[in-house]
């Protein structure tokens, strides 16, 4: 029938299976047990025939130093913060105060909105780089407040000065 139509002669279903399994295998959304439990294999030997190895694939596997970033990068990111002026008199600003609301009681004070700015994003990183070598989670970052006057985004890694 189609097999006719399309002029492909000797062609058997295992011929077809072991086409499918290979794809399954190449995609690399399932693992091998997976695969057996699809194809029906019952030894992990037969397997071994279907799959082939790809140099691009063992390089992302093999590479450390790339998997280990991919751990820790969901940890330096943004994080809303609001910035208050401080003890003022008559008019003047005598300091700054940075709160990062995603986090209970964190927050920094400098003498200038710059200085309190860069000591907000020092603790930021501090409390984050703890967190990741502790193994512990982190909140993630929330909307920016509300009702605040001004409100900015600290990004841990970068300098505000």
């Amino acid at each position: 029938m189609a097999l006719q139509r399309l002029s492909i002669i000797d062609l058997h279903f295992h011929d077809l299976r072991h086409e499918a399994i290979s794809r399954l295998f190449e995609l690399g959304t399932l693992n091998v047990m997976e695969v057996a439990a699809i194809s029906g294999h019952r030894s992990l030997n037969m397997l071994k025939r279907y799959t082939h190895l790809r140099a691009y694939q063992l390089v992302s596997k093999l590479d450390a130093r790339r998997r280990q970033t991919q751990k820790i990068a969901p940890y330096f990111v943004p994080y809303p913060a609001c910035i208050e002026s401080v003890n003022e008199e008559a008019g003047q600003d005598h300091g700054y105060r940075v709160h990062l609301p995603d986090f209970d009681g964190l927050s920094a004070s400098g003498a200038s909105r710059a200085s309190a700015l860069e000591a907000a994003g020092v603790l930021l990183l501090r409390t984050l780089a703890n967190a990741a070598q502790r193994g512990e989670r982190v909140p993630r970052p929330g909307d920016l407040p509300e009702g605040k006057l001004e409100r900015v985004m600290i990004h841990p890694l970068m300098s505000t000065a």
